[in-house]
């Protein structure tokens, strides 16, 4: 049916998959207004926005998975120094942190932590204790774990962000630090906002834990808050659990008109 003064629509997802060696997820949903004789064609657009969109974000994490295991390699050379230790070797730690900081086009900060999980190296804060960060807690409590990425959270500067960081081992193979980068969670809308969508189409990305990382057009939910799934029915998550991708019609904004969701894990 047509129907006028039809609003940009964002749409919502839960899963949980691991992208390569990393642990935390980033999924894709999306929301087309519920047009019954062109349902397969918008599906088709819908599955290859999918696509494009996944490929995006497990090339993004893989480029700097690569690059945080390079740096961990070239800091475990020499040893890392603190300031107060010899601060002609910590600056040149720094330069080097923010050399592949300026590389990766999804990192907002690259820092060091060290086996107590204090930051020891960042262009902005040190010495402050991050032991109740997750990626300190899973590198603890996982031993043979190299890679983590978290789930969002609110950076020392207030930012949301998503901490992706490689574990750094000292000669007998003990937690020694972290070498990590940070994204703000604008990053993500970086790429998708460029997507030739029709209008009344939506994109969203979404982690594990149901926090919008990214919504084209604007979504009525903050960047970094949970989306409500109440409306949807547990069944739709079974298919997705099992498929990897699942179709529904949905009022999923109660508002009285039912809508076409395509939601599709990133693998």
């Amino acid at each position: 049916h047509d129907r006028k003064g039809m609003r940009n629509r964002n749409a919502f997802v839960y899963s949980s998959l691991v992208i390569g060696f990393l642990l935390i997820i980033l999924s894709v949903s999306y929301v087309y207004s519920s047009y019954k004789a062109d349902r397969e064609r918008i599906i088709d657009r819908l599955h290859l926005n999918a696509s494009f969109v996944g490929l995006w974000l497990t090339k993004s994490f893989d480029d700097s998975s690569f690059v945080l295991k390079d740096m961990v390699n070239d800091l475990s050379v020499n040893g890392l120094h603190t300031f107060n230790e010899n601060p002609l070797e910590h600056n040149a730690e720094l330069s080097y942190l923010r050399e592949k900081e300026d590389a990766l086009p999804n990192a907002t900060l690259a820092f060091i932590v060290d086996n107590k999980c204090r930051l020891t190296h960042s262009k902005t804060l040190n010495d402050i204790d991050l032991s109740e960060r997750e990626y300190c807690k899973v590198f603890k409590k996982n031993q043979d774990q190299e890679l983590v990425v978290t789930l969002p959270f609110r950076d020392l500067q207030q930012r949301n962000v998503v901490v992706q960081g490689h574990k750094i081992i000292d000669d007998d193979g003990n937690f020694a630090g972290m070498v990590g980068i940070s994204t703000n969670l604008k990053f993500f809308n970086s790429t998708i906002r460029h997507l030739n969508l029709p209008e009344s189409t939506g994109i969203s990305i979404l982690s594990s834990n149901l926090h919008l990382l990214a919504s084209v057009p604007k979504s009525n939910v903050d960047i970094g808050k949970v989306i409500d799934i109440s409306r949807v029915s547990p069944a739709v998550f079974e298919v997705l659990y099992q498929k990897g991708e699942v179709v529904f019609s949905s009022d999923i904004y109660n508002d009285g008109y039912v809508d076409t969701v395509y939601v599709r894990k990133i693998k």
